[in-house]
């Protein structure tokens, strides 16, 4: 096209026009030198040039210009997301389309991400990176025009609280205020021995509350899980003349990190559950001895001996010690078979006398050689094994795992007569958890 070149640039000449006040007809007065081509339809898309680009003949020139970047085949879709009162979200990757350039469509601070298809129907999709939002699917068919425009809108969760059991990393919606986050570590596996044995339970996962956290605007969190501390293998090949002794293993620490301008920081912890203790040799003077294992509950210990062992020792419950076998007038620290130490405070969700029970100790053994009593200890309350000890001819022998999160195993002592292999397993821990809760602002 070619422009038009005045000579008197803005120049009109105004005419009134008879009968309508204040009413003139205009007429341009630039004497140009070119007088250029004139802005119409068929001098900027007329129909011919729109049915090339498969445009109908009321499309404008900015249809024409987004056909020629979409290129054949492609179909463009404008997509906002937003809560369901009406907030954009920002960092969304929505699937079902991608960029112009091929990558991945993410909206950008106003909720907005353009993309392209190459059918004109496609399911638009945002798994929820929230943990207070819903995930949205959305099936659309593209019009006319050469923009679709869609506004996907994701829903709030009806509950203000969740239960997090596996490692996942998650956003608050820009509504949640604050929020409070009770953490959860592995129980500790038992111990195990063969031979002359004792063996401790596991400890139960320790737990820790924090509250009233605030939720900082686009930072992202990561929950990490504690894992169970894993159940162990004593073995002899001839359970008459040989020992083996395996302590239990650690539960793994339960923490959240947030990552917020590229900057991390762990806002809250429970380190799992401590193994419980194990020893397969007797001693003279005083036996075989194993502590229990420390946690949020402590895991019974275990002893074994000629003649002092009267009682089972019991996993603890409730943040409070494991117990040691009773030996009568004699004391159990001398010997060395200590219940694992709790934590001394409450174990139950958020730490109010109605929560749900979490992190038992794991119970522990004890063996009386002389009355050739055994005594399996109990795992405690909130989730703790049970121990298992046997005096006698059984070849193999398992201790129970722990039942609820945080809870530590049973120990295993197998005495066992036999000259032919034996062994003792442990019981595991079981896995952390996190439970979180938040507010939403005014």
């Amino acid at each position: 096209m070619k422009d038009r070149i005045p000579t008197y640039p803005g120049r009109v000449t105004l005419t009134p026009v008879a009968g309508q006040e204040n009413t003139y007809d205009m007429v341009m007065a630039d004497e140009p030198t070119q007088l250029g081509d004139a802005p119409t339809k068929a001098n900027l898309l007329d129909d011919d040039t729109c049915a090339l680009l498969a445009l109908d003949n009321t499309a404008v020139p900015n249809d024409a210009f987004q056909k020629l970047v979409l290129g054949a085949g492609n179909y463009a879709y404008a997509v906002t997301v937003t809560t369901s009162d009406g907030v954009p979200l920002s960092g969304v990757t929505v699937t079902g389309i991608k960029t112009l350039a091929g990558g991945t469509a993410v909206t950008n601070s106003d909720g907005y991400v353009l993309g392209v298809a190459t059918t004109s129907s496609v399911t638009l999709a945002i798994t929820t990176p929230f943990i207070d939002l819903l995930s949205v699917s959305q099936t659309v068919t593209h019009g006319t025009g050469v923009v679709k425009r869609v506004t996907l809108v994701m829903a709030y969760t009806a509950y203000k609280e969740t239960t997090i059991a596996s490692s996942k990393t998650f956003k608050f919606s820009p509504k949640v205020a604050s929020f409070d986050v009770f953490s959860i570590g592995g129980g500790g596996s038992g111990g195990a021995a063969v031979g002359s044995p004792a063996a401790g339970g596991g400890g139960g996962g320790r737990t820790s509350m924090q509250l009233s956290i605030s939720a900082a605007a686009g930072a992202s969190y990561s929950a990490i899980i504690g894992s169970k501390g894993n159940a162990v293998l004593a073995s002899v090949t001839d359970g008459n003349v040989y020992t083996s002794a395996v302590s239990g293993s650690a539960g793994g620490t339960t923490q959240l990190n947030r990552t917020l301008n590229g900057q991390t920081a762990t806002f809250a912890f429970a380190f799992g559950g401590s193994g419980g203790g194990a020893c397969g040799e007797y001693n003279d003077a005083y036996g075989a001895a194993a502590n229990g294992g420390a946690g949020g509950s402590g895991g019974g210990g275990g002893f074994a001996n000629l003649g002092d062992v009267q009682t089972a020792p019991n996993g603890g419950s409730d943040g409070s010690n494991g117990t040691s076998a009773n030996l009568g007038s004699n004391n159990a620290s001398v010997y060395g078979n200590n219940g694992g130490s709790g934590q001394g405070t409450t174990t139950r969700l958020w730490g109010e006398e109605s929560g749900e029970l979490y992190s038992g100790g794991g119970g522990g053994t004890s063996i009386n050689f002389s009355s050739g009593s055994a005594y399996s200890g109990s795992g405690g309350s909130g989730g703790g094994g049970n121990g298992m000890a046997m005096r006698g001819y059984a070849t193999s022998i398992m201790a129970s795992s722990g039942t609820k999160y945080g809870g530590g195993g049973g120990g295993a002592s197998n005495k066992c007569f036999s000259s032919t292999a034996a062994s003792a397993t442990s019981g595991a821990g079981y896995q952390g958890v996190m439970f979180l809760r938040w507010r939403y602002a005014a």
